[in-house]
């Protein structure tokens, strides 16, 4: 692993223990690689406040890097939550795992979890509803329309349509423009008139 400058010490200045340097360091490196719009000293920042606090609770830890790395996550979308502005595509992130794979499985459960609240705070209050029942197994019309209140074929448009929305997000913005001209390619179809030769 390639030596990194940062200050890591608990709450009387003492440096931590070489397992919790290293834990605290992967999570470090995985942030900067897979979040480069955040500076890294940020980042620095945040894994030596990350230090102090997981000295505080060693004993309640059972894993290090786990903790370490969805701790060092959880600060990077605190940190994008109070920087509006900074704007992460969800589907950067999804090519960048398609490319390099997952460390462990844990590290992509996290991954999908942030993912999935990523996507769900873009959504309207149904659309959200309707990601929570996919997520958990009962996204069909007739699951959905008997959770929802909708009769089978509202349930079904309600699907189709949140279904397109979670599409047109993890797409990213780059992406919306062949959405729509999809959209209105085929309706320009359904409405052009027949020419009968």
């Amino acid at each position: 692993m390639t030596t990194i400058l940062l200050h890591l010490v608990d709450d009387d200045g003492r440096p931590v223990s070489p397992e919790l340097r290293e834990a605290i360091q992967r999570a470090y490196l995985y942030a900067v690689h897979h979040f480069p719009r955040v500076d890294q000293a940020i980042v620095a920042d945040m894994a030596e406040v990350l230090a102090i606090s997981m000295c505080r609770r060693l004993d309640q830890i059972k894993s290090l890097n786990q903790y370490a790395l969805a701790a060092m996550i959880g600060k990077v979308h605190q940190w994008f939550r109070s920087h509006p502005l900074v704007v992460v595509p969800a589907s950067e992130m999804a090519l960048e795992w398609a490319a390099g794979g997952t460390p462990d499985r844990a590290f992509q459960d996290i991954e999908n979890e942030i993912l999935f609240e990523q996507i769900k705070a873009k959504l309207r209050e149904r659309d959200r509803q309707i990601l929570v029942l996919i997520e958990q197994g009962m996204g069909t019309p007739t699951a959905i329309s008997a959770a929802l209140g909708l009769t089978q074929e509202a349930a079904k448009k309600a699907l189709y349509r949140a279904k397109e929305k979670m599409s047109v997000i993890l797409a990213g913005p780059h992406d919306r423009t062949s959405v729509v001209s999809r959209k209105r390619s085929t309706n320009t179809e359904a409405i052009a008139p027949e020419v009968k030769s």
